[in-house]
C-alpha cells in the first residue's frame, strides 16, 4: 500500500568533481610516492605520463589531473549498460596514442 515503486524504476547518479584551483585537494590526487593521497603514482607511470602530449598546461601535475579524470570517465563507462551505451569511443584517445576512427 505505501509503495511507490519499484527499484528498477529508480535511476541512479554518480558524480565525482574535484577543483583543480584548490591546492589542498589537487596535491591530494598529486601526491608523490611514498602514497599519502589517494593515488600511489609509480616512477614509470609518471614517466609514460610525462611523455603524453595534453592540449593546454603541460606541467606534470595537470597531466596528473588530466589522467585521474580520464580514470573517473572509465568508472562511469562501466557503470553504463552495454546496450545503453551509444559511444564507441572510451575518452581517452590520447593517453592511449588513439586518434581518430581506428577501424
Amino acid at each position: 500500500m505505501l509503495r511507490r515503486g519499484f527499484r528498477s524504476s529508480l535511476t541512479t547518479y554518480f558524480g565525482v568533481v574535484f577543483d583543480p584551483t584548490d591546492d589542498a585537494a589537487v596535491n591530494y590526487i598529486c601526491a608523490p610516492r611514498p602514497v599519502s593521497g589517494i593515488f600511489n603514482w609509480s616512477d614509470e607511470a609518471l614517466e609514460r605520463l610525462g611523455k603524453i602530449n595534453f592540449s593546454g598546461d603541460g606541467s606534470l601535475r595537470a597531466k596528473q589531473l588530466h589522467a585521474t579524470g580520464y580514470l573517473f570517465e572509465l568508472f562511469y563507462d562501466l557503470l553504463i549498460a552495454s546496450a545503453d551505451n551509444i559511444s564507441r569511443s572510451p575518452g581517452f584517445e590520447t593517453c592511449l596514442g588513439i586518434f581518430g576512427n581506428t577501424e
